[in-house]
């Protein structure tokens, strides 16, 4: 009999896991068609700039806990992240024209090509 590569507490961490992953699929599609289409276009600037601010800061605690002050981390906003956002809205490159300035990016510094 083979040594098991995962042990049984490892495979329950994993199947954990793979649920919250579907119930959170679950969750951002139910938001994606019954919420989000009926949000105002200030809604989802709102919305946007939270999600963007996010991820701005994404690696922050780990800095802060090394005592340095973290610099803004832009490396998320690429061409794959702006396609799939016009993907998710039509109007997103209103909205970031909206939401860069809240959030001191600088549109032209971003590497991406915009669909205006």
């Amino acid at each position: 009999m083979a040594d098991k590569i995962l042990s049984d507490a490892d495979l329950e961490a994993l199947r954990q896991l793979q649920e919250k992953s579907k119930a959170a699929y679950r969750e951002l599609q139910r938001f994606r068609i019954e919420v989000y289409p009926y949000m105002s276009f200030e809604e989802r600037v709102e919305f946007w700039a939270g999600e963007m601010e996010r991820s701005l800061h994404w690696g922050e605690e780990e800095e802060e806990e090394a005592g340095e002050d973290a610099p803004l981390d832009t490396s998320f906003f690429d061409q794959s992240w702006y396609d799939e956002c016009i993907g998710f809205d039509k109007e997103f490159d209103k909205i970031l024209v909206r939401v860069a300035p809240l959030l001191g990016l600088d549109l032209e510094a971003l590497p991406i090509r915009r669909k205006r």
